[in-house]
């Protein structure tokens, strides 16, 4: 039997905003991190916002949400838990960093949708 798939997004502001070497050391290293743990996702940062999916284990993306929302570096505006499945979406990306140019190339509008979606219900 396949593991079940945990999945969640969640949306932060930046207390500072990154520099474009801020965001490539994050990206690296959440790569590391999240191969040594098996999860995966994506993560996009606009105006000094993030928006970031993760998928893995259920145990393992609710403890690592733990650690981004005690991070000092932003805080977190809303977590949402996405349905569970037998499936990854991004099985090959540890972290893909998108820019909000390369999001928008690949999910026009995706940014603006998100931005406005999390906060809606605020």
């Amino acid at each position: 039997m396949a593991e079940s798939v945990s999945r969640l997004m969640y949306i932060s502001k930046a207390v500072d905003p990154f520099s474009k070497e801020q965001l490539e050391s994050l990206q690296q290293q959440s790569m590391i991190n999240n191969q040594r743990v098996h999860v995966t996702g994506l993560l996009c940062y606009f105006e000094a916002q993030f928006i970031q999916y993760l998928e893995g284990s259920e145990q393992i993306v609710q403890d690592l949400m733990g650690k981004i929302a005690n991070d000092p570096r932003h805080d977190v505006v809303k977590i949402i838990s996405l349905p569970s499945g037998d499936l990854r979406y991004f099985v090959d990306w540890d972290m893909r960093y998108f820019s909000p140019d390369d999001i928008e190339s690949v999910f026009p509008n995706f940014v603006a949708y998100m931005i406005e979606f999390f906060h809606d219900d605020q």
